[in-house]
């Protein structure tokens, strides 16, 4: 047995898929087939490119749109924990996030993207859903960053369910899914950053050999900088709308859903 690896810059940073097989030439057409699902989906709901879905769909606030059924699945999921999070999470945050500094990607990116930070941030409730389309009042914007490489790191989880693999790792910038053993038969373990020092760990998740784990790391130490001479972090408070005041840096949650693990 083996571990085969691939990495790109995608998703907004650092992707790395690690598939446990015994040859090669299996492994490689999956490889294909996730980085052809993760590229969809960065075309399909990145806002930072231009004409993806989810930024035309911005751009048309204020009138009725038709979607594609994973639009429709993903605005259904983040209406459910909305309202488990008592509004808390909430991706009408977009232009907060914007006027608080976060523009641009963290990546090389050249396109010129809309500013909406003089739009409106609103109560999910505002969403008008249906079975193929959806409406967000004018003057409004949504971000898929607090969900998106959640729902993603799930959905290709379940591709490779079907698969004759020992184990896997998908690291998605930040969220990661594990399932099986390395090639060594022994159980995946994920290091615990460090906010103190971003080169050293603070302890260790072993991952259950009999299930899947899906692990949610975020916080206030990367996505950050200065705006109008004021300093700014990514995690925005819809109550404020802006950078929420926390003494926490860093938070790791793990369950079996990775999307749940992101969003909360």
């Amino acid at each position: 047995m083996q571990n085969f690896s691939q990495k790109r810059i995608a998703l907004g940073g650092e992707v790395i898929l690690t598939l446990v097989s015994n040859d090669l030439a299996y492994a490689e057409p999956i490889f294909d087939k996730l980085w052809s699902e993760i590229t969809k989906f960065e075309n399909r709901f990145s806002r930072f490119i231009s004409n993806s879905e989810l930024s035309k769909f911005n751009y048309n606030a204020g009138t009725k749109q038709y979607i594609s059924s994973e639009f429709v699945d993903v605005l259904g999921v983040i209406k459910k924990y909305n309202r488990r999070t008592d509004g808390l999470f909430n991706p009408f945050i977009l232009p907060a996030l914007q006027s608080v500094g976060y523009k641009e990607s963290f990546v090389e990116n050249k396109e010129i993207i809309e500013d909406y930070s003089n739009r409106s941030v609103v109560d999910f409730s505002s969403l008008k859903l249906g079975l193929d389309w959806a409406l967000i009042p004018y003057g409004t914007a949504l971000d898929f960053g607090g969900i998106g490489k959640g729902y993603l790191a799930d959905k290709l989880s379940s591709m490779l369910d079907d698969q004759e693999l020992v184990g896997y790792w998908l690291s998605l910038g930040g969220d990661i899914i594990a399932s099986g053993v390395d090639y060594k038969k022994m159980p995946w373990q994920i290091k615990i950053q460090n906010a103190e020092d971003p080169n050293s760990t603070v302890g260790l998740i072993n991952v259950p050999t009999t299930e899947k784990l899906g692990i949610a790391t975020s916080g206030v130490i990367k996505r950050h900088g200065i705006h109008n001479n004021k300093q700014w972090h990514h995690i925005i408070d819809p109550k404020t709308k802006h950078s929420a005041k926390t003494d926490i840096k860093i938070v790791t949650i793990c369950t079996s859903i990775t999307l749940e693990a992101d969003i909360f």
